[in-house]
């Protein structure tokens, strides 16, 4: 069988990033990766890869800023931080989901119809659309999960604790355990409980 093309995205990160991540394997198999840093705190074994931590890159359009959590084939998690009102690049061949983290809602603007996202919302669109963000208030940060047609998939939904086969994104954070926008990896502890946004790529 053929191997299957790698798709690099655009923004992707750096080979000194990609040289500095962790791997953990759950148990399919599944190898995690994430251009960030990885803390294993002793009160509570969390793997966690914090937002804060992450190398923050421009958008290509100049309009915004990105912190890449987790990259595979095909495949991008991201928290980007919208300080004013700014259209989207477009990604051809890419299917998208933004969730908003707050703390101000938004208007997207996705191919000429309006929807307004209040924090722990979310919705998902083509690549190529034409999309455009207003804020309602201030400076936001958003959740973008990105997958490249013919190699991967996506999936999300609102979890409150862990999801089999999935990764967790913090939609609120825990005190000093961790922060909205941060990503928790397996294995996952017992009795984890909290605001998720529960994200599958396959």
């Amino acid at each position: 069988m053929a191997r299957r093309a790698r798709r690099a995205f655009p923004n992707s990160t750096t080979k000194t990033a990609r040289d500095r991540c962790r791997s953990w394997r759950s148990a399919a198999g599944r190898r995690w990766c994430a251009a960030g840093v990885v803390d294993a705190l002793p009160a509570a074994p969390l793997h966690l890869i914090r937002a804060r931590d992450c190398a923050d890159e421009p958008w290509r359009n100049g309009a915004g800023r990105t912190r890449t959590l987790w990259s595979g084939e095909g495949a991008r998690i991201s928290v980007a931080v919208l300080e004013c009102d700014a259209p989207f690049s477009a990604y051809a061949g890419y299917d998208r989901t933004f969730c908003l983290l707050g703390p101000d809602a938004v208007t997207l603007t996705v191919d000429g119809a309006e929807r307004v996202l209040a924090p722990g919302q979310w919705t998902s669109f083509a690549g190529e659309a034409a999309v455009a963000v207003r804020l309602e208030g201030g400076p936001v940060r958003a959740l973008n999960v990105m997958t490249a047609r013919g190699l991967a998939r996506h999936a999300v939904q609102r979890a409150a604790g862990p999801v089999e086969g999935a990764l967790l994104v913090a939609l609120a954070g825990d005190g000093p355990r961790y922060d909205a926008g941060d990503l928790i990896v397996p294995p996952y502890p017992s009795g984890l409980a909290g605001s998720f946004l529960a994200v599958r790529i396959s």
